[in-house]
C-alpha cells in the first residue's frame, strides 16, 4: 500500500535516476574495478562492459520492473552506440 504511493513512487524514481546517473564514475566489480566511462575507452573495456550489459538485459527479462535501466541510453552516454 505504501509502496503505491505516488510520494513514495516519485522518491524511488529521483533515487534510481540519480543512481544510473552516478553508476557511470563508480568503479564496478565486473570491470576489474574500472568505472563505465573508463572501460568504455579500451577494446578490453568495452567487451566487459557488453557482457554486463548482457547481464542487465537478462535480469531486465526475467522481472518486471519499471526502475530498471534503458542499456540503450547507457551505451549511447559511453558512445558505444
Amino acid at each position: 500500500e505504501l509502496m503505491e504511493s505516488p510520494e513514495v513512487q516519485e522518491q524511488l524514481k529521483q533515487m534510481v535516476s540519480a543512481h544510473w546517473k552516478n553508476w557511470f564514475d563508480e568503479k564496478i566489480p565486473a570491470l576489474n574495478n574500472k568505472t563505465p566511462r573508463q572501460s568504455a575507452k579500451t577494446r578490453d573495456g568495452r567487451e566487459l562492459l557488453e557482457a554486463l550489459f548482457i547481464q542487465y538485459e537478462n535480469f531486465d527479462a526475467n522481472k518486471s520492473n519499471k526502475y530498471n535501466p534503458d542499456i540503450n541510453d547507457l551505451k549511447k552516454e559511453l558512445g558505444l552506440l
